[in-house]
C-alpha cells in the first residue's frame, strides 16, 4: 500500500493511472469493487497534499479520460458520470477540510454533506416521498421471473419483500457514505505513511465527533422514531456510522495506552459484523459526556 501511494504521488500520469484504472476494473469487475477505494483514496491524498484545486484538476482529467474510455469500450458514457460523481468528487470536499482544519472528525461528519445532497436528489428527481416509486420496478421484475420459474412467496416472505425498498434505500444512502470515508481514511493514512510517520495513528485515537453532529443525530434518531418517514430512518442508521467509528478509535486507543494484546483488536472487528457493533457505537456516542479516554487513559 504504501509503494502504491509513493507511485501515485510522484507524478500525474502515475495518479491518473491508479485513479482510471482502478475505477473501471471496481465497476466492471465487481469481485475487485474495492478497488474504487483505492481510487478514491487516490483523489484524497492529492486533496490532501497539495489542496483541492490540484484534487478537482485530477478529477476532471481522470473523469474525461474515462468518459472517453467508456464511450469507445463500453458503449456506456453513463458510467464515467456515476464514477465521477460517486468515487471522487464527495471525497473532495472533507478532504479539503481536514487538509486546513486538522481534524478528522470534523471532515467525517462533512463527507455526510454529500450524501444528504444525493439523498435530496433522489428525493427530488427518482422516488418522492416513497422510495419504493424507484425500486418497486426492479423488485416487481425479479419476483415476475422467480414466479415465472414455479417459486411461490408466503405471507411472511412477502413482508420481506414490502420492506426491500426501505432496506435498498438505507443500504444505497451507507454504500455510498462508506465509500468516502474510507476513501478519505486510506488517504489520510497514505499521507501520514509517506510525510507523518505515526500521525495518522495519534489523530484516530483522538476521534471525537463534534458537538453540532451529536445533537443533529440526537434530533433525526428522535425524529425517526416519531415518524415513519423511510428518509429519516435511512438518515437514523447512516448516522450510526460516525460513532461507531468513534467506539472503535476508543478501543484502538485503549489497547495501544494500556500495552494490550492486539487480540482485543482482532476480537473487536470480528464483531462488527455482529450486533455488537450498535453497542459499540453507543459507546462512541456516550464518549461525549463520558470522556472514557480522559477518565481512564493517563496518555495516548
Amino acid at each position: 500500500m504504501k509503494t502504491l501511494a509513493y507511485f501515485a504521488i510522484r507524478s500525474h500520469i502515475n495518479a491518473l493511472l491508479v485513479i482510471v484504472s482502478f475505477a473501471i476494473i471496481s465497476i466492471m469487475t465487481p469481485i475487485f469493487s474495492l478497488l474504487s477505494l483505492l481510487s478514491g483514496a487516490v483523489i484524497a491524498l492529492y486533496g490532501l497534499r497539495k489542496g483541492i484545486k490540484e484534487g478537482l484538476q485530477l478529477s476532471a482529467i481522470a473523469f474525461a479520460i474515462t468518459l472517453l474510455l467508456t464511450s469507445l469500450l463500453l458503449k456506456m458514457p453513463i458510467i464515467s458520470f456515476f464514477i465521477l460523481g460517486i468515487f471522487w468528487l464527495p471525497v473532495l470536499l472533507p478532504a479539503w477540510i481536514l487538509r486546513y482544519n486538522q481534524d478528522l472528525a470534523k471532515a467525517l461528519s462533512i463527507a455526510l454533506v454529500p450524501v444528504f445532497l444525493g439523498m435530496g436528489l433522489f428525493f427530488i428527481f427518482w422516488s418522492g416521498e416513497d422510495p419504493a416509486r424507484f425500486f418497486q420496478p426492479f423488485i416487481q421484475q425479479i419476483m415476475n421471473e422467480l414466479k415465472i420459474n414455479g417459486l411461490v412467496f408466503t405471507q411472511d416472505q412477502m413482508t420481506v419483500v414490502n420492506s426491500l425498498p426501505q432496506m435498498l434505500l438505507s443500504v444505497l444512502l451507507l454504500s455510498f457514505y462508506l465509500q468516502t470515508i474510507f476513501a478519505l481514511i486510506i488517504g489520510r493514512w497514505w499521507q501520514a505513511v509517506l510525510f507523518n510517520a505515526g500521525g495518522f495513528q495519534k489523530e484516530f485515537h483522538q476521534l471525537k465527533m463534534p458537538v453540532a453532529l451529536v445533537n443533529l443525530s440526537f434530533i433525526i434518531w428522535a425524529l425517526a422514531l416519531l415518524s415513519d418517514s423511510p428518509y429519516l430512518l435511512a438518515c437514523s442508521l447512516l448516522l450510526i456510522v460516525p460513532y461507531l467509528l468513534q467506539g472503535i478509535a476508543i478501543i484502538h486507543a485503549f489497547v495501544k495506552g494500556k500495552k494490550l494484546a492486539p487480540l482485543f483488536l482482532l476480537i473487536t472487528y470480528f464483531m462488527l459484523f455482529t450486533q455488537v457493533a450498535i453497542l459499540i457505537a453507543f459507546f462512541g456516542y456516550l464518549d461525549h459526556w463520558l470522556q472514557f479516554r480522559a477518565r481512564y487513559l493517563n496518555k495516548i
